[in-house]
């Protein structure tokens, strides 16, 4: 039996609805992921601010290929990660500089909306690892505490440094129990320290999966789905 992700797709284009919709993804600084309509480069930005007339600013394109397509008058596709599911849009855009993107008002948007979002706490004989930092060794191969398929949390410890809400993780990879390991971008959404040892402070972070690759939300689903079936003090899948 595998675990299903079921969404609802629903199409907004009342007025009242798309900017509120369009207000809470800048109030939650939701990550963003901005390329031109019918490209497949994108880049991650949050919604930095929303004008009156209900246009969105992002950050600039930072490499000349995205720069190129997306120039004044084109369209451009965005996806916004929230908690509950996504919002998509097309809309033109109206000015790109080297401080900023600015797109007209989208008409309309498409809500993706996840009705199963079950959360579970992983096993302690489970292997399910988050690396965030390949580079950071206190930050690699870290055991997963819980979890659903948007994100988990995690404890690390021994770090000394400061890990901030909406630090963005970019080659972020996490392995499955089954030996995949899969490469996508992780956003820290809750950082809290659990106690100090010594010189160092033990930490409860929560992530956000973001911009997953295809077939990573189903992957993770079935082992979601796996866990909340066991009986209680079943330490494996």
């Amino acid at each position: 039996m595998q675990a299903i992700i079921d969404c609802d797709r629903v199409r907004i284009d009342d007025g009242t609805e798309v900017m509120s919709l369009l207000r809470r993804s800048a109030d939650d600084g939701a990550l963003c992921s901005v390329r031109a309509a019918g490209r497949a480069e994108s880049y991650l930005s949050t919604l930095r601010e929303l004008g009156d007339d209900g246009a969105p600013t992002f950050d600039p394109p930072p490499v000349p290929v995205i720069e190129r397509a997306l120039v004044p008058g084109s369209v451009a596709a965005i996806d916004v990660r929230l908690r509950d599911g996504r919002v998509s849009f097309e809309a033109r855009v109206d000015h790109v500089g080297s401080r900023q993107l600015r797109l007209a008002r989208p008409s309309a948007l498409t809500r993706q909306h996840r009705r199963e979002m079950v959360r579970v706490r992983v096993p302690s004989g489970l292997r399910l690892a988050l690396t965030l930092d390949p580079e950071e060794p206190l930050l690699r191969d870290m055991a997963m505490a819980e979890v659903c398929v948007s994100g988990g949390s995690l404890e690390v410890r021994g770090l000394r440094e400061r890990v901030d809400v909406g630090r963005v993780f970019a080659r972020a990879s996490l392995s499955l129990p089954a030996g995949q390991v899969w490469t996508v971008t992780v956003r820290v959404s809750h950082a809290g320290a659990l106690r100090m040892v010594g010189a160092t402070r033990e930490l409860r972070l929560g992530v956000q999966f973001v911009q997953p690759p295809d077939g990573f939300e189903l992957a993770l689903a079935q082992v979601v789905g796996e866990i909340a079936r066991q009986p209680v003090g079943n330490a494996g899948v």
